[in-house]
């Protein structure tokens, strides 16, 4: 069983590198082994390339994205069967990604993932678009093609601009105005986020903190550790060095009741999930 402290120091060192740098699929895992501390990160890991290296063996020289796109579509939707659960939408394990491919059933956002991480070991330009309500993914289109927007919950579906505030409309009854801003690329820290708060009954397992706080908490400290995020003068290089140490190497729990550094604090200087 994997030590959670050595997870969650694995999850806080991939939130630390340039946004582009983040493994999505790795961190994904990483999430789901709060909930399942014997998951073999590295066997999904390994499913993901396996997907990717079928969809290779297909591939002719040169092949357009929407080429890339129909050869995802038909590997994941056609032949190995993933699919939107619409019978049972809040069922924990549709927030899983280990879960999600070994029942090839989920949610928006996480069927979004397997299709965001297949297709990017296939060289397809893909991100994710956090829609609000239904996670969709964007193909980044080259020259004179637009991008174009897919739905992983329904089998790959492309949808049009006009579509999404149908849907938009038809998930909040018009309490949301739709903005092309709701379309634009999300940063992995954001599918993270959202990743982590995706079930309305989360349990939150990061003490007091919801997993959203605990990501911005996180951050901040790495960002204090590397000298990114400024940190007071009188204790400044105390923290970058010893205290530093104790935090990722020393195998002591930290100890409680310790005062958060206002650089960390939500409600002094840190990072607030709503900045």
């Amino acid at each position: 069983m994997e030590d959670p402290r050595e997870t969650r120091k694995a999850f806080a060192a991939l939130l630390s590198l340039p946004d582009d740098a983040i493994d999505l699929g790795h961190a994904a895992l990483l999430i789901a082994r709060e909930e399942y501390p014997d998951l073999d990160v590295g066997l999904y890991l390994a499913r993901l390339d396996g997907m990717a290296e079928e969809i290779a063996r297909r591939m002719r020289v040169r092949e357009e994205a929407t080429s890339l796109i129909a050869h995802l579509n038909r590997l994941l939707f056609e032949e190995l069967g993933f699919r939107g659960n619409r019978e049972e939408y809040y069922d924990p394990r549709n927030s899983f990604l280990n879960d999600v491919l070994d029942r090839r059933i989920g949610i928006p956002i996480t069927l979004s993932t397997v299709y965001l991480e297949v297709g990017r070991r296939i060289g397809c330009r893909l991100s994710g678009v956090a829609f609000p309500g239904h996670f969709l993914v964007r193909l980044i289109g080259r020259d004179a093609m637009p991008d174009v927007l897919i739905d992983p919950f329904n089998r790959g579906r492309i949808l049009s601009e006009t579509e999404c505030r149908a849907l938009l409309l038809e998930m909040y009854g018009g309490q949301v105005p739709f903005s092309p801003d709701l379309l634009k690329r999300a940063r992995t820290r954001e599918i993270l986020r959202r990743l982590t708060t995706v079930r309305p009954d989360s349990v939150r397992r990061w003490g007091r903190m919801s997993p959203h706080q605990m990501i911005c908490h996180l951050s901040d400290a790495f960002r204090m550790a590397t000298g990114e995020k400024p940190v007071s003068p009188a204790t400044g290089l105390l923290h970058r060095t010893f205290v530093k140490w104790i935090a990722l190497y020393a195998p002591l729990p930290w100890m409680s009741g310790i005062v958060t550094r206002p650089e960390i604090d939500q409600e002094m200087g840190g990072t607030r999930p709503t900045d």
